[in-house]
């Protein structure tokens, strides 16, 4: 025995229904405790029983079941993630003088080239982010001749807000057609742009190019004259018989937000835009602060007003952008409501005890909790009038507030299928914070279903659930690949 451990609560059932004697206990491991390395073993004394035993003891050890899967699948991950990165060359630069006056002739070489069979509506324009300087870090040339499957170019810039890829087949006469789901743009720290390219034949000549967007409009992209021309020999694998084989269907990369480069999101797993049917591992790394920033960023002040979480002047001092009442008002007072559901999110006001008082705006406007909607002037029959509302409001307080509680951390991440029949929501590595991971199922069922990744900041958007898509890909059955593909 190493120390008594309290009991923040209890409940016995005695109903027919189910167990006929049920004991349902909540014991206070202290703060921070976490199933995730060691298991936690506890010896329990049930008194006060009537009958021949006045005192029962049970042992219970509780541990994390799926942990050690876990921890196999993300080691496993960030073993494919150094050998596809850790090569060197990826990631030396050159000088930026030289670089810029490369750049620039081929600029002009591309523009001549493409004038003539480009179309007009194709034709690039005069824009802003045409001109964005970008650093070539791993191609030194914009000519690439391979005999490999996957090609990953490095790039770097610190004028590009977020970056898009599309790999195109080129053919005599000038005709081209887009691969989808053949390139993907992943963004990583100090500007660096990392493009992943997966060539389906052999004996073909493709082009990437690209679309940026500047940090003035970021969620603009457009454009830009940089591209990569790459041939593959005779002894490149080919992956696909043409682009009319059935397989290209599930053909490439994942399909990832460009927007999500602006949020710190960075897909490790899965990577491939098919998803077989059984149990599939998927890994997340989130710069939470960046996130939450942005976030704050791109919310208005109704949002934003009451909601709770730190000034973005504090939010550096807490990178899961933690509500304010976390560490303040629950230390001063344990007793207080765990949840804002209808204090602050609903603005509701009444007799009940509420969590903390509501921070808003003076003025009666929006973001106020005095704020009285007006009634509507053409009401239906089937309408609900605000008092309404209110009331049924009122009856679900009564009961719902004391047995919820608001749900931590800045930033959440869903699987969703089936248009959101389905939503399973990936956990934080204690050990290792920023990354989300977690295990979904699929069934033969759900063969030909697309599975979103999507993420919300409830500590930001308190009041609108919100998600927004990072990733999208596409449950297969197990049918026969190529090798790479």
């Amino acid at each position: 025995r190493r120390c008594e451990v309290a009991v923040k609560g209890l409940a016995v059932d005695c109903t027919a229904t189910g167990e006929p004697f049920c004991v349902i206990f909540w014991p206070d491991l202290g703060p921070g405790a976490s199933l995730q390395q060691d298991a936690v073993q506890l010896e329990v004394v049930l008194s006060g029983l009537c009958g021949p035993q006045s005192e029962l003891t049970f042992f219970f050890e509780i541990k994390h079941l799926v942990q050690h899967a876990l921890d196999v699948c993300f080691v496993a991950t960030g073993a494919k993630i150094r050998t596809a990165f850790g090569d060197v060359a990826l990631w030396k630069g050159v000088d930026e003088n030289q670089q810029q006056s490369n750049l620039e002739t081929q600029e002009d070489d591309w523009t001549s080239a493409r004038r003539g069979s480009l179309s007009t509506s194709r034709r690039p324009t005069a824009n802003t982010t045409s001109k964005l300087w970008i650093e070539r870090v791993s191609h030194k040339k914009s000519s690439i001749t391979t005999n490999s499957v996957d090609v990953t170019i490095t790039l770097r810039s610190e004028e590009v807000a977020a970056m898009s890829a599309d790999l195109y087949i080129t053919r005599f006469g000038g005709e081209e057609e887009q691969i989808h789901h053949a390139a993907q743009v992943q963004c990583f720290q100090d500007s660096y742009f990392v493009v992943r390219v997966k060539l389906p034949m052999a004996r073909c000549r493709y082009e990437v190019r690209f679309n940026t967007s500047c940090h003035r409009t970021p969620g603009k992209l457009e454009p830009h004259w940089l591209k990569y021309t790459i041939a593959t020999s005779e002894q490149c694998q080919a992956l696909l018989s043409s682009l009319e084989d059935p397989l290209i269907r599930k053909f490439g990369y994942a399909e990832l937000s460009p927007a999500m480069q602006l949020h710190g999101f960075v897909v490790l797993a899965p990577l491939t835009y098919r998803i077989m049917v059984g149990r599939c591992h998927f890994l997340v790394y989130v710069d939470t602060q960046k996130a939450l920033d942005r976030a704050l960023a791109i919310s208005s002040p109704a949002d934003i007003a009451g909601n709770g979480v730190m000034p973005k002047i504090d939010a550096h001092n807490n990178s899961r952008g933690t509500p304010l009442w976390e560490e303040e008002e629950r230390a001063e007072n344990p007793s207080l409501l765990a949840t804002t559901l209808f204090s602050e999110r609903l603005r509701m006001e009444g007799e009940f005890v509420t969590k903390r008082p509501v921070r808003s705006p003076t003025s009666s406007g929006v973001g106020s909790p005095r704020a009285k909607r007006a009634p509507s002037q053409n009401k239906s029959s089937t309408s609900l009038s605000p008092g309404m509302v209110e009331e049924l409001q009122r009856h679900l307080r009564k009961t719902l507030e004391p047995n919820s509680q608001d749900s931590i951390g800045g930033v959440h991440i869903d699987i969703v299928l089936n248009n959101g029949a389905c939503i399973r929501r990936l956990q934080e590595r204690t050990d290792f914070p920023g990354f989300f991971e977690g295990f979904c199922t699929f069934s033969e069922v759900d063969a030909g279903s697309p599975v979103r990744l999507q993420f919300r900041t409830p500590a930001v958007h308190p009041a609108v659930f919100a998600p927004r898509l990072v990733a999208e890909w596409l449950v297969c059955r197990s049918d026969h690949f190529p090798i790479n593909f």
